[in-house]
């Protein structure tokens, strides 16, 4: 493919894209109903290596993170209460540590 085709090529994909964002909120996208499809198959397009990663692992992640960090609070909320004497003992929440995937 030569040079221009590809130019117009490139000109013609952002134009549908500034078309489709600047129609979104109006009647005529109820009426797009193959929006869905064609993007779709534009994202089969898309190489193997730069797929969207799946969201399973960030929301395994997510729940293992919302698990450690709701067993920590209960922790620092037993350590904040009073004491036998009235006094009551805190931690900083710069002494809690989370988990960061690498």
């Amino acid at each position: 493919m030569d040079e221009a085709v590809l130019n117009q090529l490139e000109h013609k994909m952002w134009s549908i894209a500034k078309e489709l964002k600047n129609r979104k909120n109006s009647p005529s996208w109820k009426k797009m109903g193959f929006f869905k499809d064609w993007l779709k198959a534009v994202m089969e397009l898309v190489d193997e290596g730069e797929k969207l990663k799946p969201a399973e692992p960030t929301i395994a992640y997510l729940a293992e993170t919302n698990t450690y960090l709701t067993r920590k609070l209960s922790e620092l909320e037993l350590n904040t209460a009073p004491t036998c004497q009235g006094m009551s003992k805190t931690r900083s929440i710069l002494d809690v540590q989370v988990p960061v995937e690498l």
